[in-house]
C-alpha cells in the first residue's frame, strides 16, 4: 500500500515539473527541394518524385524534417491520452493537454511556412497543401514567392508559436 501511496506522490510532483509543451526547435529539415509539371527545379535525383507527386503547373516546395528524440520519443499527453508526439502531423496538429487540468494547452494546433524574403524582408505565410501524417514530409505551394530571391524559412506551430530550426528556398528565374 506504501508503494502504491509513494508513487501516485512520485507522479503528482512529476506533473507539476513536467513540461507538458510542444517541443521549439526540435524539428529541422533535412532535405527540400521544388517540383513543378513534374520536373525537379532543384536536381535531378528529385526528378523520379517530381514525375509522381507534382504533376500540376504550380511550384511546390517539399521539405522533410527530421524530428529530434524529444519529438520521437519523449511522452506527451495529447488529446487526453498518454501517447508520444512522434511525428511532424502529431506535432503540428494534436492540441497538447494539461493533465493536472485536463484543459488544452493551444487550441487548433496547425503548421504553417512562415518565409522572410532575404532581400526584400517581406514575410509571409504559406498553407500547407499536403503534410503527409507517415513520413514527416510537407507539400507547400511557393507560387507566391519571388523568383530568383532567397527566402529563411521555418515550419510554425502557430497556436502556441513554436518552430522548427531554418531552412532556405530558393526558386531559379
Amino acid at each position: 500500500m506504501k508503494l502504491i501511496f509513494l508513487t501516485c506522490i512520485l507522479f503528482l510532483v512529476s506533473l507539476n515539473t513536467y513540461s507538458f509543451e510542444r517541443p521549439d526547435l526540435a524539428i529541422s529539415p533535412k532535405i527540400n527541394f521544388l517540383c513543378k509539371s513534374g520536373k525537379s527545379l532543384t536536381h535531378k535525383k528529385f526528378d523520379k518524385f517530381c514525375a509522381t507527386n507534382s504533376r500540376e503547373n504550380k511550384t511546390n516546395l517539399y521539405v522533410y524534417f527530421d524530428l529530434s528524440d524529444e519529438v520521437l520519443f519523449h511522452s506527451q499527453f495529447v488529446a487526453y491520452s498518454h501517447m508520444r508526439i512522434g511525428s511532424l502531423y502529431q506535432w503540428c496538429t494534436q492540441e497538447i493537454i494539461d493533465p493536472a487540468t485536463g484543459e488544452p494547452q493551444t487550441t487548433n494546433p496547425a503548421c504553417v511556412v512562415e518565409v522572410i524574403n532575404k532581400r526584400t524582408k517581406d514575410k509571409a505565410h504559406l498553407a500547407i497543401s499536403y503534410l503527409n501524417p507517415k513520413n514527416n514530409i510537407i507539400e507547400v505551394n511557393v507560387d507566391a514567392l519571388i523568383p530568383g530571391d532567397t527566402h529563411y524559412a521555418i515550419l510554425k506551430e502557430v497556436s502556441g508559436g513554436v518552430q522548427s530550426k531554418t531552412f532556405l528556398i530558393h526558386i531559379k528565374r
